[in-house]
This record gives structure tokens, C-alpha cells and sequence, in this order.
């Protein structure tokens, strides 16, 4: 859980990992949807960058793309038409496959979830995955301010008793 402050922005970064570097199976399409709460943050869609390593397309050849369906859901896809050589002797076990930004714009915990996530390899089957989420938590004032509140108090109160002995 990172913890921005609200009007700040958070780069998420969503990652493949588990796979063999440089070996079969490699990776060679991904559509999957990121959930997060509209309420808690707001996506930049300027900031959206999927396969930045072009680890999904060495021969130059991908089709890639995001759309938000829905208020709080990001649709992000790569179908590489590399070919499975190339795919499996170079592609990397472990790689950035998007990453996006968060604005926080109120105070709370916004999970970010993934959902609707299909995986495949270079020769066209279906990749299982496990997945991670996580969360993004804006830090609420008044609880900072009680906690303040409460320090300073035991600070008071131990400097008086200092004082009276």
C-alpha cells in the first residue's frame, strides 16, 4: 500500500514475472482490466504506457491498446505477432508489461484489483496466472491531526511531571 498525499499522483506499475528468461513459454498476448475506486482516484490517461520494453514486440510487430469501459476500470491489451522464436529466445522471465497514473483526489483506501485477466503464449495457449493486488491509501488528516494532538499532550505532560519532581 503506498500512502500519497491528496492531489498527488501514483505510477502503478503492473508486471510479468515467472517466466523463464529467454526460454518457452514466453509471453505473447495479455488483456486484462485494472479496478479502482472513481470515488478515491482518478486515472491520467496521458500517462498510460503499455510494453514501454517492447518485451511483446521485438520484430515490430503488436497491436496494443487501453480504453476505460466504466468509471474506475482501466482496459489495457498487447497481441504480439512476433514469432514464437523470437518470443522465446528474447523475451525476459520477469518485464513491466503497463504502468499508468493514479490521482488521488479523497482521502481513503482505493484497492486496485485486477479482473477479466486472460494470458497467452507464443504458440497461441492460454497462460495461468497469479495474480497480485494491491491498494493505494490516501492518509486522512484528522486522524494525523489526533495523533499530533496525542503526542504533544504526552510531551506536555511528561515536561509538568519534570517539573514537579
Amino acid at each position: 500500500t503506498y500512502v500519497p498525499a491528496v492531489g498527488s499522483s501514483a505510477q502503478i506499475n503492473v508486471f510479468a514475472s515467472g517466466f523463464g528468461k529467454k526460454v518457452a513459454p514466453s509471453l505473447s498476448a495479455f488483456d486484462l482490466e485494472v479496478a479502482f475506486d472513481p470515488a478515491l482516484v482518478s486515472l491520467d490517461p496521458s500517462s498510460v504506457v503499455i510494453d514501454p520494453f517492447n518485451q511483446l514486440n521485438f520484430d515490430g510487430f503488436a497491436l496494443t491498446g487501453f480504453d476505460a469501459p466504466s468509471p474506475g476500470v482501466l482496459h489495457i491489451f498487447e497481441v504480439s505477432i512476433d514469432t514464437s522464436d523470437s518470443l522465446n529466445t528474447l523475451q525476459d522471465g520477469n518485464f513491466l508489461l503497463a504502468r499508468f497514473e493514479l490521482t488521488m483526489i479523497a482521502e481513503g483506501i482505493s484497492p486496485l484489483h485486477f479482473q477479466n485477466v486472460v494470458l497467452g503464449d507464443a504458440y497461441g495457449q492460454e497462460i495461468s496466472a497469479q495474480l497480485v493486488d494491491g491498494s493505494i491509501q490516501t492518509p486522512e488528516p484528522t486522524s494525523f491531526s489526533l495523533m499530533c494532538f496525542g503526542l504533544a499532550g504526552l510531551v506536555f505532560a511528561q515536561s509538568a511531571r519534570r517539573r514537579r519532581i
